[in-house]
């Protein structure tokens, strides 16, 4: 049970971290759609993560953590193509990778928890 406190800790207090950093490596503007894409886009999908484990007991540890990997590959793949950008004109790659985020995470997610999900051990059973 307490590494399921541990993997709820840091979905809730990554996905702070991932928000906040986002934020400061984008414009740092506070316009609605800023804020959505750069402020809380990052973020949400750690968090909700973390609520849907601290209030669903049927799910299992190993999908939550699959999910949550996935999540990752996710945010790592959208947000990292930002700062590894280098020059010369507008990264248009990277502004779709975002724009369509939303739609990556839940398909991720879901394939996260299938994956989790797949590999059922019966201990003892």
């Amino acid at each position: 049970m307490n590494s399921r406190i541990a993997l709820l800790a840091f979905n809730t207090l990554g996905g702070a971290i991932f928000s906040f950093t986002a934020f400061i490596a984008g414009s740092g503007s506070t316009s609605s759609l800023n804020l959505l894409y750069w402020g809380i886009l990052p973020g949400l999908p750690f968090v909700v993560l973390a609520v849907l484990g601290a209030f669903n007991k049927k799910l299992s540890q190993r999908s939550l953590l699959f999910m949550t990997l996935a999540a990752l590959l996710v945010t790592s793949a959208s947000y990292g193509q930002v700062f590894v950008f280098v020059g010369g004109g507008a990264n248009i790659g990277a502004g779709l990778m975002i724009l369509y985020s939303p739609i990556a995470y839940i398909a991720a997610i879901s394939i996260g928890w299938a994956i989790g999900e797949l590999f059922h051990f019966n201990h003892g059973k």
